[in-house]
């Protein structure tokens, strides 16, 4: 080997640089962080998986809960239908104008025997304001037919006993028994020998219906009239109002003279309607 070669035994040349060290602490330095973000980014989704845990599971508490509360209700519903229906139930429930013909005598039969065993019983005092003649009286039938219905909801057999419900008997029996005196007041049962007044013939309000009836017809017609004379009012508007006032006019046979009477009625000042 020559004397002047001194390769062998100079610095390596493979040995790293400071620039090359660097390089690899910014790359571990880049790693770490990422491992970072990502230990982060997976402690935020534990979070969020913790929290829907707890949502499902207070869901789940509240679901057990309604499944208790409708197993109750559901309870209650099937021990009401599994109630039998009383047979005085149906005559409870109606007016003397929904009895059937045939089955009158037998309720009224049936609500004597309420007035005597049940209502005079409890409440003596209403013999003095309940005439013997209210069966005479369908208008007297009727209240207490509803007066033994709210003494059946606070009384009854099978019904769920409130407060509330004894307090609307005692509220309608006072009503009642007051209403029954006053309406009993001109009768003549009072003097022995003397028959009781006939009710009166029902009277049919049919043609006075027809009456009312017609009135809005003629209320239409002589609006109809007015805006067909208004000189402010559209062509359009105008030509329609004229072709309804013939229209009313002729469908319903209106005469001059009964459309004159009901605009003196309209331009009167004293008219209520």
């Amino acid at each position: 080997m020559s004397e002047d070669y001194l390769g062998d035994i100079g610095p390596d040349s493979r040995a790293d640089g400071p620039d090359e060290t660097m390089t690899a602490l910014l790359v571990l330095s880049t790693e770490l962080g990422q491992a970072r973000a990502a230990l982060a980014a997976l402690d935020t989704r534990l979070e969020a998986l913790g929290e829907r845990a707890n949502h499902l599971s207070n869901r789940v508490e509240t679901l057990t809960v309604l499944s208790a509360e409708v197993r109750g209700l559901s309870a209650s519903v099937a021990k009401l239908l599994d109630k039998p229906a009383t047979e005085e139930a149906p005559s409870l429930l109606v007016d003397l104008a929904h009895i059937p013909a045939e089955h009158r005598a037998d309720a009224l039969a049936e609500l004597v025997d309420w007035v005597r065993d049940v209502l005079f019983v409890g409440w003596p005092h209403a013999q003095t304001l309940l005439e013997c003649c209210w069966p005479y009286h369908p208008e007297i039938v009727n209240a207490l037919l509803w007066l033994r219905a709210a003494y059946h909801a606070a009384y009854g057999e099978g019904q769920d006993k409130s407060p509330h419900c004894a307090a609307d008997f005692y509220f309608w029996l006072r009503d009642v028994l007051k209403w029954a005196d006053e309406r009993t007041l001109s009768c003549s049962n009072a003097h022995a020998g003397r028959p009781h007044l006939v009710v009166p013939e029902r009277r049919d309000d049919t043609p006075a219906l027809a009456q009312a009836l017609r009135r809005e017809v003629l209320a239409e017609l002589y609006d109809a009239l007015q805006l067909s004379n208004d000189p402010k009012a559209s062509t359009d508007d105008v030509t329609a109002a004229r072709e309804r006032v013939r229209y009313l006019s002729t469908h319903h046979d209106i005469s001059r003279q009964e459309y004159d009477e009901y605009a003196h009625l309209r331009q009167s000042p004293t008219s209520s309607y």
